[in-house]
C-alpha cells in the first residue's frame, strides 16, 4: 500500500534503466555486507576515463575553487529563474483556451493532445529540479548525459538517470552520424554499456566536435596561477605576521642562567602580559625586524588571477561579492549581455529537453508535423527601471513554479 502511495505521489518507477549513475571504474557489488562495498549511500564522485588529464583538472577546479564554483552556481541559478526569483523552471507556452501561438509569426498553434502529453512529461518526469544537474555539468564539464527509461507498453518516458560525464563516450561515424553512446570502465573497454541514440540524452555547451567545453575550459592555467599566488600570499603573511623577539644574554652568564631566565620569563608570561624588564648590563631584548612589511605586490597578484577567472565566468563581479570593474553601465548594455549569455546556456539545455519531449510524442503516435511547441523559460528583465510585462511574459504559466 505504501509503495502504491509513494508511486502516485512521486510518479516513481522501479523499472530497470540502462547504465548506472555510479562510475563503472570504481563499481563494487552491494550484495554483500562488507564495509568496503557499502558505498551506495555515499555521495557519488566523478572518476575520469575520457580525456583524463583535462577532466581531472576541471573536476578539481569545480570542487575546490570558490571563484569557479560561485560562477557556475550563479549562472545555473539564473538559467532556471526569473530576474526576481519568483518564477522557476521551464514549460511550454501556456495555451489560451486550449491553443497557443508557438512561433514568431503567432500563427502556428499547439495541438491540444501535444499539450496534454508534454504537460504530463514535465509534471511527472523532467520538471522541478530534475534537470538541474544538466545545467551544472555542462557549465563545469561541457557535457551532461542522461539515460531514459522508456515504457513502450504505457507509451511514456518514466524517468531520467544522469550518468558519469567522464565515463560516457559519443560514437559517430566519419560522416558525423550518431551511432550511439557507451559507458566504459576504461578507455579501450569493449564490454561497456551501450546505448541506442534515442535512449540517451547528451547536453553539450560550446560544442567543439563530439563534445562540449566547460565554461572555464580556458581557465585551467589561470586556476593553477591563482592557487600558487594564494599560497604565496598566505606563506608571506605568516612569515611577516610573526615578528619574534631576541633575548640576548650578557657575556658573563652561562647556559644555566639562560635556561633559568627562559623558565622565569615563560612562567610570568603565562600569568599576565609582561610590560617591564629588568636586565643585567650587556643584556638586550629586541625584535628581529624593525621595518613594516609590504604584501601589496603579492595581494595584487592574487587579485589579477582572480579577475581573469571572473572575466571568463561572464558573471557581473558584484554578483560574486566583488567590486564592479570594467564597462560602465550604458543603456543597460551589461545587463543585456548577461541576459544573452543566460539565454545561450538555456538554448543548450533546450536541445536536450526537446529530444525527450519529441520521444514522448513519438511514443504516443503523434506525427512529426504536430510537434509544434516551444520550450519557454522565466523571463529575464533588462530594464533597469522595472520589469516590462508584456506578451512574452510567462510568469503565469502553470508549469513554471511560482514562488511568490
Amino acid at each position: 500500500m505504501l509503495e502504491r502511495i509513494w508511486q502516485s505521489i512521486t510518479s516513481f518507477a522501479r523499472t530497470p534503466i540502462q547504465g548506472q549513475q555510479r562510475p563503472l571504474s570504481t563499481y563494487l557489488s552491494t550484495n554483500d555486507s562488507t564495509g568496503l562495498s557499502r558505498q551506495y549511500d555515499l555521495e557519488i564522485s566523478e572518476y575520469p576515463i575520457r580525456d583524463t588529464q583535462k577532466a581531472r583538472q576541471l573536476i578539481e577546479m569545480y570542487e575546490y575553487c570558490p571563484e569557479i564554483a560561485t560562477g557556475i552556481n550563479e549562472v545555473s541559478d539564473s538559467v532556471w529563474s526569473s530576474d526576481d526569483g519568483d518564477d522557476q523552471g521551464f514549460a511550454m507556452r501556456k495555451p489560451p483556451q486550449g491553443f497557443a501561438p508557438t512561433l514568431n509569426d503567432n500563427e502556428t498553434r499547439i495541438d491540444p493532445m501535444v499539450e496534454k502529453i508534454l504537460r504530463r512529461l514535465i509534471d511527472e518526469v523532467i520538471g522541478g529540479t530534475t534537470l538541474e544537474l544538466a545545467a551544472e555539468r555542462i557549465l563545469a564539464y561541457g557535457d551532461a548525459f542522461a539515460s531514459l527509461d522508456v515504457d513502450t507498453r504505457r507509451k511514456r518516458v518514466n524517468r531520467v538517470l544522469f550518468l558519469p560525464t567522464w565515463e560516457m563516450f559519443r560514437v559517430e561515424d566519419n560522416q558525423g552520424q550518431l551511432l550511439g553512446f557507451q559507458q566504459r570502465r576504461y578507455l579501450s573497454d569493449d564490454e561497456g554499456i551501450g546505448f541506442h541514440p534515442i535512449l540517451c540524452t547528451h547536453w553539450r555547451y560550446r560544442r567543439k566536435v563530439l563534445y562540449g567545453r566547460s565554461l572555464f575550459y580556458e581557465s585551467i592555467d589561470d586556476r593553477h596561477k591563482l592557487k600558487a599566488a594564494t599560497e604565496d600570499l598566505a606563506s608571506a603573511s605568516r612569515a611577516v605576521g610573526v615578528n619574534p623577539s631576541i633575548h640576548q644574554m650578557p657575556d658573563s652568564v652561562d647556559e644555566d642562567y639562560r635556561a633559568e631566565y627562559k623558565r622565569a620569563y615563560e612562567a610570568k608570561k603565562s600569568q599576565c602580559v609582561v610590560t617591564d624588564f629588568y636586565l643585567m648590563y650587556g643584556a638586550d631584548i629586541r625584535k628581529v625586524s624593525t621595518t613594516n612589511p609590504d604584501l601589496k605586490a603579492l595581494a595584487d597578484n592574487v587579485l589579477m588571477w582572480r579577475a581573469r577567472i571572473i572575466m571568463r565566468s561572464r558573471v557581473p563581479p558584484w554578483l560574486m561579492g566583488l567590486p564592479t570593474v570594467g564597462a560602465r553601465e550604458i543603456a543597460g548594455q551589461p545587463a543585456l549581455a548577461y541576459a544573452r549569455f543566460i539565454n545561450r546556456v538555456r538554448m543548450a539545455l533546450t536541445e536536450g529537453i526537446k529530444q525527450i519531449c519529441n520521444l514522448e510524442l513519438a511514443l504516443n503516435g503523434i506525427s512529426k508535423e504536430q510537434w509544434q511547441y516551444r520550450i519557454i523559460w522565466p523571463r529575464i528583465a533588462t530594464n533597469p527601471y522595472g520589469i516590462d510585462r508584456g506578451v512574452d511574459d510567462e510568469s503565469g504559466n502553470a508549469l513554471i513554479q511560482d514562488l511568490d
